[in-house]
C-alpha cells in the first residue's frame, strides 16, 4: 500500500489518518491530532469535562469508524481506515 493521508473532522477538531508517520507500521495508519500526537485505534484521542462533571472520552477507533460511517462514498478514507479498524483490542499497548 502506498503512503496515504486523509483528513477527518470530529467534534470541531481536525485529525489526519495517515501512513506517513513514524508510528505507522505494516500499512496500519495512525490518527494524528493538530499538535502531531499519534493515536492507535485503542488510544483515547479526545477527552473533555462536561457541565455535569462527567468525563467524555473517545477512542481514536470510534472517531475513524464514525468518519467512515458518515462518508460511505469516500473510497480513500474507507481503504485507509480498514487496517486501522481491524487492529484487535488485545494489540493495545
Amino acid at each position: 500500500m502506498a503512503p496515504a493521508t486523509v483528513e477527518i473532522r470530529y467534534g470541531g477538531r481536525a485529525f489526519m489518518l495517515t501512513t506517513e508517520h513514524a508510528c505507522s507500521s505494516y500499512g496500519v495508519p495512525v490518527l494524528l491530532d493538530a499538535q502531531g500526537r499519534a493515536y492507535g485505534p485503542w488510544d483515547i484521542a479526545t477527552s473533555s469535562e462536561s457541565a455535569m462533571f462527567y468525563r467524555v472520552e473517545s477512542y481514536a477507533r470510534a472517531i475513524v469508524h464514525l468518519a467512515v460511517t458518515l462518508n460511505p462514498g469516500d473510497s480513500a478514507l474507507t481503504t485507509l481506515a480498514e487496517p486501522y479498524l481491524a487492529v484487535p483490542r488485545s494489540a493495545r499497548t
